[in-house]
């Protein structure tokens, strides 16, 4: 009985061992919580992620969370990265919808906070960063109001994409 049940164990192990293979694996997630729940244009969040593979495919993902009285149904985004060359890039500022046209939010509830993980990688396929070592991404709001009310959160996720 006990060798049956071992088995049976290491058997589901390498199971789940085998469906964590087929998922993404989260290799960088940061949020900064803003006290105020204003974000304003001034305060541009950097993320700072090393990367070692660039063979590597990724996703890249903005993340925010808002009171459900946050006035918008999108927000605008301008985003920055740097290499590890140092060579800084300004992307084309992004449009990051929040709500469907009814007004229903994208994103899932939790209390009184609507929280969207949002797929910002370039023409919404794969990525793969071309230098190993650290890269800055810098992330700042260019709505028409400032400071942005309503904010309780913003952050950035990359995930790294397994090999199968």
């Amino acid at each position: 009985m006990y060798y049956s049940t071992m088995k049976n164990s290491i058997l589901f192990l390498l199971i789940m061992i085998g469906f964590a293979a087929c998922l993404p694996s989260n290799q960088f997630l940061q949020k900064y919580y803003l006290p105020s729940h204003n974000w304003s244009y001034a305060d541009a969040k950097e993320f700072h992620f090393t990367i070692k593979d660039t063979a590597d495919k990724h996703k890249i993902f903005f993340l925010i969370g808002h009171t459900e009285t946050y006035l918008n149904s999108n927000i605008w985004l301008q985003i920055f990265s740097k290499n590890p060359s140092g060579k800084v890039d300004t992307l084309d500022p992004l449009e990051v919808g929040l709500a469907l046209a009814d007004g229903h939010w994208l994103g899932n509830r939790a209390n009184k906070i609507v929280e969207h993980t949002m797929d910002i990688t370039p023409n919404g396929g794969t990525f793969s960063f071309t230098e190993k070592g650290d890269y800055t991404f810098t992330i700042k709001q260019l709505m028409r109001v400032d400071p942005l009310p309503n904010i309780e959160y913003v952050g950035l996720q990359i995930d790294k994409l397994t090999k199968k």
